[in-house]
């Protein structure tokens, strides 16, 4: 859709830009709960940032705002965070994997958010 300047914009025009908007956003969002629901033994949620900083309502900052609060920091030896790492309530961390995947250390048999500076 050809859309003139904002200021020669008709109301019925922003109104089906912030339309589209939402729906995108809404559809982004049902991406990531269908990833995070179909996961069974473990999910990663890694990336990277871009120059800019990321961007806001990204996949990483939607799981780290919902999973960080109950998450423990996972340091390196110097003591820099490296990752953040979430269990499943009532999860026994050693309990073996559902699946026939090679043997997975502990950390890897949860889910780790790596850690974001600032």
């Amino acid at each position: 859709m050809w859309l003139p300047v904002k200021a020669e914009r008709m109301s019925w025009q922003t109104e089906a830009i912030d339309k589209f908007r939402a729906s995108a956003a809404e559809e982004y969002r049902r991406l990531l709960y269908v990833a995070m629901t179909r996961a069974e033994d473990r999910l990663i949620i890694c990336g990277w940032q871009p120059a800019k900083g990321p961007k806001e309502g990204c996949w990483y900052d939607l799981a780290a705002r919902a999973l960080k609060p109950e998450a423990e920091e996972v340091a390196a030896p110097d003591g820099t965070v490296t990752a953040w790492l979430w269990r499943k309530p009532g999860t026994d961390p050693a309990a073996p994997l559902k699946s026939t995947a090679p043997t997975l250390s502990l950390r890897q048999r949860n889910l780790l958010l790596p850690c974001r500076s600032g």
